[in-house]
C-alpha cells in the first residue's frame, strides 16, 4: 500500500506540473517535454503561496492538483509538429540503437530502484527533505532563520507537494522525473543547433551514465532538475532567435527565474539569458532592450518571492550569502569567509588536480566518469558552429563551479560538454566510448578503483524499493546515524528545541534542530559553551581606565593599532567611583565590525561577548549611548586577550565626543565556573537539549562534548540518550 502512495505522490506531482505547462505553452509549437519544467515552475510558485498563507496541507494540495489536472481533459486537436525552423533529422543507425537500448535500460532500472528506496543521501537528509518534512508538519514556514531555510527552495516546494501523498520516496521520484526529462530536453536543444540525432543520443547517454548524475538524480537533491530547466531555457532562447516570437521569451524568463529558485547561484542563468538577447538583437538596440526587459520581468515572477522573503526576514536579498554587503543579525560575514574557503578546497581539492579528481578521484564529492578525461578531444568540435555554441554554453555554465568545486556543480555544463565530445568522435569511436563509459560507471566496476569515501550509488536495494523490506530495517542498515533520529523522536518533547553540534538526518527527525554553524544564533551558542572550556586555560582580565567623574551621554572604545588577535569584550562595565552602573535597557549600542553582537558586551553574562571575528585593525570600535546624561568616572572591559592600543571617548552633554583616556590597566579577574551561566544562556535562547559528539578526536565540538560529559552536574544537565559517539543532554 505504501508503494502505491509513493508512486501516486510522484506521478501526481509531475502530472499536475505537465498539465499546467501545457496551458502555458498552448500557443507555442514546442516539444512536449518543455511543458514539464514550465509547469513545475508554476506549481512550485503555487505551493509557495500556500506556505505563505499557512495552508500547506494534504487537502489544499489535493485541491490544487485536481484543478491543475483539469486542462488535461482538453484535447489539443492541432497537428503535432515542431516549428518549421526545426531541422528534420533522419533516424540514427541501428548499431547506435542496439548499444543505447541495453545501456539506458540497465541504468534506468538501477536508477529507478534507488529512487524508490528510502532516502539515504547526505544533503537530502540534512537539508532538502529535512526542511520538507518540517514544512509539512507545520503547514507553513517555521519562525527559525538559518542557512538552508532562507535559501530559495523552488524544488523543495515540489517535493513538499509530493511528500504530502508519498513522503520521502515520492519527493525522490519527482527529481528522478526531471533526470529522465533531461534526455528529450537535450535532444531538443541539440536538434535546434543542427546536431544529428545520433550525436544527441550519444551525448545524452554520456550524461545519463555519469556517476554523479546517477546518485544526485535519484535522490532528493536539485542538480538534475536544474540541468533540465537550463536546457529548456536554452531551447526557448534558440527558438526566439530563429522565429523572433516574444512568447518564447516569456517561457525562457520564467524558467531562468525558476533556475534561481532551484539554486541560488543559478541567478547567473537570467544574466546569461539577458546577455544572449542583447547580443542577438544588437542590430536593433531598442527592441533588444525591450525583449531583455520582458525576459527579466518573467524571471522576476520566480525570483522576487524568494528575494522578498529573504529581505523581509533578514534585510539581505541574497541571504544567507553576501552578509558583508548586507549586514544582519542572523548570519555572520565571518561564516561567509569560512564557507567560501571550504567550498573552494573541499579539504584537499587542488585546481591543478581537477581533471583527475572530477573524473576518477572524487575528492570533490562524486565523479563524472573516466571517459571525461578525453574531454579535450571535444575541442575538435569547434570546427563546427554547433560545437562553438556548446563549448560557449558549457564554459559559461561552469562559472559557479569555481566558487564551489563540488563535482555536481559541473552538472549544468555536463550535457554541453557531452555534446562537444560526441560531436568530435566519429561513429566507431563514439560506440567504443559509449561502451567504455557504460562499463566503467557501473557501481560494481567503480568499486574496483574508487577511493573509500567516494559518493556514488551503492548496491541494488530492490527489496527496499518494492517495500519487501521495511523502511526502518533498510535505514538501520544503510544509515549509521538513523538510530539517533529515533532517539531524538523518542527521548525529547515534541516542541523541544535541540542544539546539534553534529550533522543529523533531519528528514527523519520530528523536532526543531538548531545546527551550530547555520546561523549566528547557533554559532554564538556554541561559542558560549566553548568559552567555558577555554576559560579554564586562559585567564580573564579586567582592563580598566579612569577619568574625572562627569556627566556623559555615551562612551566609545576605539582601537589605534593592529593585532593578530581578534578584539573581544565579554563585559563592558561603566564605573562611578567604585560602583558599577547597572545596564539600563534604554542604552543603545553600536559597533564596527559586527554591529549585531554588540549587545552581548552589556548583557551581564561573562560567557557571551562582542567580537570582531577578524584580526584587530585601527578604527574598530564599540560604543554605547545612555539616552540621558549619566555620571561616569571609569570603565572596565573584561577579555581574554591583550587589548590593542585603545582610546576611550565620552559624549558630553552638548553632544561632542571628547577623549577621556588612552591608558588602560589590566587586572586578573577571579576564576569563575561559568558552566551554569552557559546553560542559562542556552535556556534564554529556547534550547531544551544538546546533542554532541564525545569521541573520535581532541578538537572542536569533541572537546566541548567531553567537558559536558565530565562536568554534567556542574552544568546542571542530564544525559537522556546515547548512541555510539553521540550523547543527548536535557537542560
Amino acid at each position: 500500500m505504501f508503494l502505491l502512495r509513493v508512486l501516486f505522490g510522484g506521478a501526481f506531482t509531475m502530472a499536475v506540473a505537465y498539465s499546467l505547462g501545457r496551458v502555458c505553452l498552448w500557443r507555442m509549437r514546442v516539444p512536449r517535454i518543455m511543458a514539464l519544467p514550465v509547469g513545475a515552475a508554476i506549481l512550485s510558485l503555487c505551493v509557495f503561496v500556500l506556505m505563505w498563507m499557512e495552508a500547506a496541507n494534504e487537502t489544499s494540495f489535493l485541491a490544487l492538483g485536481i484543478c491543475g489536472l483539469l486542462p488535461l481533459l482538453w484535447r489539443d486537436k492541432r497537428p503535432n509538429q515542431h516549428p518549421t525552423s526545426d531541422i528534420q533529422h533522419p533516424p540514427f543507425d541501428r548499431i547506435t540503437a542496439w548499444i543505447l537500448a541495453p545501456v539506458f535500460s540497465a541504468y534506468g532500472v538501477l536508477y529507478l530502484v534507488n529512487a524508490l528506496a528510502p532516502e539515504i543521501q547526505p544533503d537530502a537528509l540534512y537539508y532538502h527533505l529535512g526542511l520538507v518534512s518540517e514544512y509539512f508538519r507545520l503547514g507553513a514556514f517555521p519562525g527559525r532563520i538559518d542557512f538552508y531555510e532562507i535559501l530559495p527552495q523552488g524544488m523543495e516546494m515540489l517535493y513538499l507537494f509530493a511528500f504530502a501523498f508519498g513522503e520521502h520516496p515520492a519527493a525522490k521520484l519527482v527529481h528522478f522525473a526531471f533526470l529522465i526529462g533531461t534526455i528529450p530536453a537535450l535532444l531538443a536543444v541539440g536538434r535546434k543547433l543542427g546536431i544529428s540525432s545520433r550525436v544527441c543520443w550519444v551525448a545524452a547517454a554520456f550524461y545519463w551514465l555519469s556517476p554523479v548524475v546517477g546518485v544526485s538524480g535519484t535522490s532528493a537533491y536539485t542538480d538534475a532538475a536544474l540541468v533540465c530547466c537550463i536546457l529548456a531555457t536554452f531551447y526557448f532562447l534558440l527558438a526566439w532567435r530563429d522565429e523572433r516570437r516574444v512568447l518564447y521569451l516569456g517561457a525562457a524568463g520564467l524558467l531562468a527565474g525558476f533556475c534561481y529558485a532551484i539554486k541560488i547561484n543559478a541567478l547567473l542563468i537570467t544574466a546569461l539569458a539577458g546577455l544572449f538577447i542583447l547580443i542577438e538583437g544588437r542590430r536593433n538596440p531598442k527592441t533588444a532592450l525591450a525583449h531583455s526587459g520582458l525576459l527579466a520581468a518573467a524571471a522576476l515572477t520566480m525570483i522576487a518571492p524568494w528575494m522578498i522573503r529573504a529581505v523581509a526576514l533578514t534585510g539581505n536579498p541574497m541571504a544567507p550569502l553576501f552578509n558583508a554587503w548586507f549586514p544582519n543579525p542572523y548570519f555572520l560575514a565571518a561564516a561567509d569567509r569560512n564557507l567560501a574557503k571550504f567550498l573552494r578546497t573541499y579539504a584537499g581539492f587542488k585546481f591543478s588536480h581537477a581533471p583527475w579528481e572530477l573524473t576518477v578521484g572524487g575528492i570533490s564529492h562524486g565523479i563524472l566518469g573516466p571517459l571525461f578525461l578525453l574531454l579535450p578531444v571535444g575541442l575538435l568540435s569547434l570546427r563546427r558552429t554547433a560545437g562553438c555554441w556548446v563549448w560557449l554554453a558549457g564554459g559559461l555554465l561552469a562559472i559557479p563551479w569555481f566558487v564551489n568545486v563540488g563535482t555536481r556543480f559541473l552538472m549544468p555544463s555536463l550535457p554541453f560538454f557531452a555534446l562537444a565530445l560526441a560531436l568530435a568522435l566519429p561513429p566507431r569511436a563514439a560506440w567504443a566510448a559509449l561502451v567504455f563509459h557504460a562499463v566503467t560507471c557501473w557501481p560494481a566496476v567503480i568499486g574496483q578503483y574508487r577511493r573509500p569515501e567516494l559518493w556514488y550509488l551503492r548496491g541494488f536495494p530492490w527489496k527496499a524499493a518494492l517495500r519487501l523490506q521495511s523502511d526502518r530495517d533498510y535505514l538501520h542498515g544503510a544509515l549509521w546515524d538513523f538510530p539517533v533520529a529515533e532517539i531524538l523522536n523518542r527521548s525529547t518533547k515534541p516542541d523541544g528545541k535541540i542544539l546539534a553540534l553534529t550533522a543529523l538526518p533531519d528528514a527523519y527527525i520530528h523536532r526543531e534542530i538548531i545546527q551550530y554553524w547555520q546561523s549566528a544564533t547557533g554559532m554564538r551558542l556554541r561559542e558560549e559553551l566553548l568559552e567555558v572550556v577555554v576559560a579554564d586555560g586562559y585567564p580573564v582580565y579586567d582592563w580598566t581606565a579612569q577619568w574625572k567623574a562627569q556627566p556623559l551621554r555615551g562612551l566609545r572604545f576605539r582601537t589605534l593599532a593592529e593585532s593578530p588577535f581578534e578584539w573581544e569584550i565579554h563585559e563592558a562595565t561603566v564605573l562611578h567611583g567604585e560602583n558599577r552602573l547597572p545596564v539600563d535597557p534604554q542604552w543603545r549600542v553600536a559597533a564596527w565590525p559586527d554591529l549585531f553582537e554588540a549587545v552581548f558586551a552589556f548583557d551581564g553574562n561573562q560567557v557571551s561577548r562582542w567580537r570582531t571575528w577578524e584580526a584587530t585593525s585601527p578604527g574598530m570600535y564599540l560604543e554605547m549611548e545612555f539616552g540621558k546624561p549619566t555620571t561616569a568616572s571609569g570603565v572596565s572591559l573584561a577579555t581574554h586577550w591583550p587589548l590593542p592600543q585603545v582610546e576611550i571617548f565620552g559624549k558630553t552633554v552638548d553632544g561632542r565626543w571628547t577623549l577621556l583616556s588612552n591608558q588602560v590597566k589590566a587586572e586578573p579577574r577571579p576564576k569563575e565556573n561559568l558552566r551554569r551561566e552557559a546553560i542559562r544562556s542556552l535556556r534564554r535562547a529556547g534550547i531544551d537539549y544538546i546533542l554532541t559528539p564525545v569521541e573520535g578526536g581532541a578538537h572542536g565540538n569533541l572537546i566541548l562534548g567531553k567537558d559536558l560529559v565530565t562536568h554534567a552536574k556542574e552544568y546542571g544537565i542530564a544525559e537522556v540518550g546515547r548512541f555510539e559517539m553521540l550523547r543527548l543532554f536535557r537542560l
